[in-house]
């Protein structure tokens, strides 16, 4: 397996996109705040280690997708990072307000 770096970007912009989508749901559900932490100790350590398996498997998944263009693939994560950056401060700055 050789991982380049379109791949690494999916499977990080997807890692991303999978910790706000389990950090929003674990605020909405108790029991699966509750199984992260009996999970790690701590719902934060537990999505850390979650996203890591995550992240290596899909890295690995992709790594057999062709080589694209690395500055493309570069913009596509920030701007992705920056959404999601987005939409969880919107999500607790709701939270705050309710």
């Amino acid at each position: 397996m050789r991982l380049h770096a379109r791949a690494a970007g999916w499977a990080a912009g997807l890692t991303m996109a999978m910790i706000t989508v389990l950090t929003i749901a674990a605020e909405f559900s108790a029991p699966l705040k509750g199984a992260l932490a009996a999970f790690a100790g701590h719902h934060w350590v537990a999505k850390g280690i979650v996203s890591l398996v995550f992240f290596l498997a899909l890295a690995a998944l992709l790594s057999r997708m062709k080589p694209g263009r690395e500055d493309r693939t570069a913009f596509l994560v920030a701007g992705l990072a920056l959404l999601l950056a987005v939409v969880l401060f919107l999500f607790f700055v709701y939270e705050f307000f309710a």
